[in-house]
């Protein structure tokens, strides 16, 4: 039986990973106070997939359900609207609990609300995708986009538990899939030499989508995000450097309308901030050939054509994290990072064109 149980200490809830979605839902069933009004909030297309066991938690918890679409699109306060109506629609309390079950995505929106309902409510997190599973539902972040800036409204507000199912891998598309291992390679690239080797020695493991190595996986990023954030929660400084490759790849997504999924274009980034890195800290060339075989084996794309380079760069300056100036996550070496590096559009142009491709 594939289970495992982490202790976030920054925010002082328990992550459980299990297989089994149902087990996932029968532990959750028992967590909540059934006497309250309890709100299960799920993305429709895990909703379609997973009905049978979702109608059977809604019933024994005697949840109200909300299934709604849910895509980087409309990661909006339209959406949070939608979900504050249904709250106040059903009377919810603030001693009731908000189930969120569904990507990243869903979990910082639902997370946002909760966060902001009658000043705050409690909500279990049920991440169902790679990228989730390895990285969002955990750190206590949760906002949305507005204005063309990814997350520039948002909160710290950590959820009171995180159940992760792995059977819902299988239910992703590989595109979807891919998307999340892109986030992975990050981690092994600011963490250690050690695991971006086991990525690489696994990696038909990985593509194969075996239970044990994914477990693995994601136990592995988890313990990595959680020690740098219960050193840095309010991401003043070394949980910055969980922003490697979010740079650029903020802008690619938005720039692309968000035809570009999040972890792809993070993939995209970390190529521009390597070879920035090679420049200015004179990482070894090695570190790039090695990103650019792996993605081949992946089939992750690493070529990208950006079409109006003054909007990329004006996007840029906008995030959270810069102002005028245009600072990176770089690399010195495996798990060795400098944050808040000041780049020049001269070096930036000449590492699009030998991270990505012609501009």
């Amino acid at each position: 039986m594939i289970q495992c149980k982490l202790k976030e200490i920054s925010g002082n809830y328990d992550i459980t990973i299990k297989y089994y979605l149902k087990d996932v839902l029968s532990d959750i069933n028992k967590l909540i106070v059934k006497e309250k009004r309890n709100v299960l909030i799920v993305d429709r297309n895990v909703y379609d997939i997973y009905s049978e066991f979702i109608h059977v938690f809604v019933e024994e918890s005697r949840c109200e359900i909300l299934a709604i679409d849910i895509k980087e699109e409309n990661k909006n306060y339209e959406t949070i609207t939608l979900i504050y109506d249904f709250l106040i629609e059903k009377n919810i309390h603030r001693d009731s609990t908000l189930v969120a079950m569904g990507g990243g995505v869903l979990g910082d929106i639902v997370g946002f609300a909760a966060s902001t309902y009658m000043r705050g409510v409690k909500y279990i997190n049920v991440p169902t995708t790679l990228i989730s599973q390895t990285d969002s539902s955990v750190g206590g972040k949760v906002g949305y986009n507005y204005g063309k800036i990814k997350n520039i409204l948002g909160s710290f507000y950590n959820p009171t538990a995180v159940f992760i199912p792995l059977e819902t891998l299988n239910s992703l598309d590989n595109r979807n899939y891919i998307n999340g291992i892109c986030e992975v390679i990050k981690y092994s690239l600011i963490y250690s030499k050690d695991f971006f080797a086991f990525l690489e020695k696994n990696i038909q493991s990985i593509i194969n989508r075996d239970k044990e190595t994914l477990l693995y996986i994601i136990q592995k990023c988890l313990e990595i995000k959680m020690h740098i954030v219960n050193e840095d929660f309010k991401d003043e400084n070394k949980r910055n450097v969980l922003n490697f490759g979010h740079t650029a790849g903020h802008a690619l997504e938005i720039i692309s309308n968000f035809n570009i999924m999040h972890g792809e274009a993070v993939a995209l980034g970390m190529l521009i901030a390597v070879k920035l890195s090679e420049y200015k800290l004179s990482l070894s060339k090695d570190i790039y050939n090695r990103l650019l075989k792996m993605y081949f084996t992946l089939g992750i794309d690493y070529n990208y054509n950006i079409n109006n380079i003054e909007e990329f760069i004006s996007i840029m300056k906008r995030d959270k994290k810069n102002d005028e100036e245009i600072r990176f996550v770089l690399l010195e070496d495996f798990g060795k990072c400098k944050i808040k590096t000041k780049v020049t559009e001269v070096d930036l142009l000449k590492a699009i064109n030998e991270g990505i491709g012609e501009i």
